[in-house]
């Protein structure tokens, strides 16, 4: 089958390899019809990714078709469309044992320690496997799993009706945000330095925007908050100089949530974290949060295809590089389909 393969970091190629089966009981092998590639996919390629090895063959974002399934799997049947979470944990470490198998000891994630969904066909565990209605197009489909991670960010930070949330970053992570966030009834400021970002967050039902380039975000946060400060505050950028100013955006007794991720070192302010009593959480990846995610995408389906900025066929593909070019001036997300038309 065909698949793209990153080699090292910088060198990713369309390779013919032999394809998965399904070995186990509980396999599900899965027919890829669309995959998402995001910043960290982009990341990967360049080799900034603190987590993944290589060789490697993304692909975390996908959608597909049941092609097989072993013995013991009874929810779902060959034929039925369904999307993939990534999220392999070992249920035996303290963090699995207290219910947050999302940050397992032992964490594997498809397409980053595993191999991914940019191939013809994956073969993946059935507590991965979430059915999909056939009326949700595969190029939206694949939005389920960066819907996961704006939930996550928003159960980490607790967010509610009462809060006055600021988010840092107007990607598709951040829009993912902003939809959890406005879905809990809380106002919302977002912030980024591309304009058609910020047009699609007000677009999204962000309360307020500002383009960080252009005006003084601290004073906009405090014209916002009626002088407070936000009670919470979700970077979704991963700047060292972004994560830093998540800490003075946020009001005493406030909640910092980060969600974007470096490979570089951070400097954390200790005087405002233990002068405000901060509370600071990180956000990975998503922990059973699937179901909620593929309501929220069937959804908003009208908006979330407007992240969708281009889409390139598998089959045609034979320069894979050009699919993990950064897109800085873009506000979505390229979506590679393999059987889907």
């Amino acid at each position: 089958m065909r698949a793209v393969v990153i080699s090292k970091p910088g060198r990713a190629a369309v390779a013919e390899i032999t394809p998965p089966q399904t070995t186990a009981p509980t396999d599900v092998l899965i027919r890829t019809l669309a995959v998402g590639i995001c910043g960290s996919d982009v990341g990967i390629f360049r080799g900034k990714s603190p987590f993944v090895t290589y060789p490697r063959i993304p692909g975390h974002e996908l959608a597909g078709e049941v092609v097989a399934v072993g013995r013991d799997v009874t929810h779902i049947a060959p034929g039925a469309r369904v999307v993939v979470d990534p999220v392999i944990s070992c249920g035996s470490c303290y963090a699995c044992r207290v219910g947050r198998a999302n940050c397992c000891a032992n964490l594997r994630v498809v397409g980053v320690h595993v191999d991914g969904g940019m191939a013809e066909y994956l073969a993946v565990n059935r507590k991965q496997v979430y059915p999909v209605s056939n009326s949700l197009p595969p190029h939206l489909a694949v939005m389920c799993e960066p819907m996961s991670i704006g939930l996550q960010a928003c159960v980490r930070g607790r967010i509610c009706e009462d809060d006055k949330l600021v988010i840092i970053g107007a990607g598709s992570i951040g829009l993912m945000v902003l939809l959890a966030a406005k879905a809990k009834g809380a106002q919302v400021l977002i912030s980024d330095i591309v304009p058609y970002r910020l047009q699609l967050a007000e677009e999204f039902g962000a309360d307020r925007t500002v383009n960080s380039q252009q005006s003084d975000l601290f004073a906009a946060v405090s014209r916002f908050t009626d002088g407070e400060g936000a009670s919470v505050v979700i970077e979704a950028v991963g700047a060292p100089s972004t994560i830093s100013q998540a800490f003075s955006l946020a009001c005493a007794a406030g909640r910092v949530v980060i969600l974007g991720i470096t490979n570089q070192s951070i400097e954390f302010p200790l005087q405002k974290i233990i002068g405000r009593e901060l509370d600071v959480y990180g956000s990975r990846v998503n922990n059973g949060l699937f179901p909620q995610a593929i309501e929220m995408v069937e959804r908003h389906q009208s908006l979330l295809a407007k992240l969708v900025n281009e889409i390139v066929d598998f089959h045609s593909l034979d320069d894979a590089t050009r699919i993990f070019l950064d897109r800085p001036g873009e506000a979505g997300k390229l979506v590679v389909t393999t059987c889907y038309r």
